[in-house]
């Protein structure tokens, strides 16, 4: 028997939205933190599905934190945000490989496969088609896999699952639904990452992204584990969304005490102009002291003495804010930017 543990996008080096400099220095070490938990365990394999970096070109200190996943990672694929499309540009994952404290992991930047024998269960076999250039080179990637008779077959990707008029220019790499349900027919398991939320399309495992960078990524977060005996993926959680975001009306937000727990806060709803105020040095204080690594704010500004009904009106926040706030206010509002 033997365990694989699949570990999502993570983009090192991006800066959570909504955030400042000092809440995006916490969600840093939260990131970091939370690779060398899911790095730390019994599994027999551990593979990474692409998007380690942000960008295909990274600094030293981002890179280095690339370099400690690697030296407790056995593969990593590329995906589109480690590639560039321009040929005389040098990539971070390049840069991994040429490091000499890199140990474990093989960086995996064309199709190939990896073949296991234990001695202990059936062999398996790892399939890897990572982020192509194009989409004509990930579908004559795909015609040209072979799944090995007799061993436990896995497929490892870097898609996006087909979405009609989403994401499908040729730089893209998209994965149809009849192309989807043909290779779980050849496959033991076909997973793969780039789509940051996880979830199973017609019968493709989406590992999602190992950690929330933006709101949009709000959803619970697990590593997948696949035991090659029982051919079952097991979901081991990383983030939940119960304990780690909140979304709040303008009173609420302001009882929220420097000891949180929260990870991404949004707030919503109205409030007069004369309240905006102590809902800044909030946010200011939270994004300073606190927990926190996000704070949306997605109310709108009613003008004090206005008609609340006429939606000319109501403005959102930062319009409000850029337009009307006195010097104080703005000082207020800038520190809180991390401006």
């Amino acid at each position: 028997m033997a365990v694989i543990r699949f570990i999502g996008d993570i983009h090192l080096g991006k800066r959570p939205s909504h955030s400042t400099r000092a809440s995006a220095q916490r969600h840093k070490e939260k990131v970091d933190k939370t690779i060398r938990q899911v790095c730390d365990n019994d599994a027999d394999l551990v593979i990474q599905l692409g998007d380690l970096f942000e960008s295909y070109q990274v600094t030293n200190n981002v890179l280095v934190r690339g370099v400690a996943l690697c030296n407790n990672t056995n593969i990593v694929l590329k995906g589109n945000h480690d590639h560039s499309h321009n040929s005389f540009n040098v990539s971070a994952l390049k840069d991994l490989e040429s490091i000499t404290e890199l140990k474990g992991a093989a960086i995996v930047a064309q199709p190939d496969v990896y073949c296991y024998d234990e001695g202990d269960g059936a062999p398996y076999s790892v399939h890897i088609v990572p982020y192509m250039p194009t989409q004509t080179e990930f579908i004559e990637a795909l015609a040209l896999l072979e799944p090995k008779p007799g061993n436990v077959n896995i497929l490892c990707l870097h898609t996006n699952m087909y979405a009609e008029g989403f994401n499908t220019s040729e730089v893209e790499n998209n994965l149809s639904e009849e192309h989807a349900q043909a290779l779980c027919e050849s496959f033991d398991l076909v997973i793969s990452g780039h789509e940051h939320n996880g979830c199973q399309k017609h019968g493709v495992y989406m590992a999602g992204c190992l950690y929330p960078m933006t709101f949009g990524d709000i959803s619970d977060k697990h590593v997948l584990d696949f035991d090659t005996t029982t051919k079952e993926v097991t979901q081991v959680p990383v983030w939940a969304v119960k304990e780690g975001y909140a979304q709040l009306d303008p009173n609420e937000f302001l009882a929220v005490p420097v000891n949180h727990s929260y990870d991404f806060i949004e707030i919503y709803g109205e409030l007069q102009t004369t309240q905006i105020l102590p809902l800044v040095k909030h946010m200011n204080l939270l994004l300073a002291e606190s927990n926190v690594s996000s704070i949306k704010n997605g109310i709108k500004v009613v003008r004090e003495g206005a008609d609340t009904e006429d939606p000319k009106n109501s403005v959102s926040w930062e319009e409000f804010v850029e337009q009307s706030l006195t010097e104080e206010h703005f000082k207020v509002f800038q520190e809180m930017r991390g401006v």
